[in-house]
């Protein structure tokens, strides 16, 4: 009820409510198209998913580490999967892409890194 303006003065532009996260969407789909008809690349799916096997639990989680660490240094993000394990096992198998439910679109510049 406090945005409701009931009396006959026009709103300031200072009690006017502005949606930011809309404008930089708006900003980034402009980038986007900006690569897609200014510089020729185009956009494509990607995915990455690691399987650590061992016996042993403490070589397993050595191994998580260092891809934390790894991926770090890249400033990339790696995610645990807990809920959909299924799905992501049986994306490991040579061109099963279906089931991976992780993926971001990347431009083709993008692909070699």
């Amino acid at each position: 009820m406090s945005y409701i303006n009931t009396s006959d003065a026009p709103a300031s532009v200072q009690d006017v409510l502005v949606d930011d996260s809309k404008e930089a969407q708006i900003r980034e789909l402009g980038k986007a198209l900006e690569e897609l008809e200014m510089k020729g690349n185009y956009f494509g799916e990607f995915s990455l998913t690691v399987v650590i096997c061992d016996l042993d639990l403490a070589k397993v989680e050595a191994g998580c580490s260092d891809f934390y660490k790894v991926f770090s240094i890249a400033d990339a993000q790696l995610r645990e999967e807990r809920c959909n394990l299924l799905n992501s096992y049986l994306a490991t198998v040579p061109a099963n892409h279906a089931p991976s439910v992780r993926r971001m679109l990347i431009t083709n510049a993008n692909y070699a890194d």
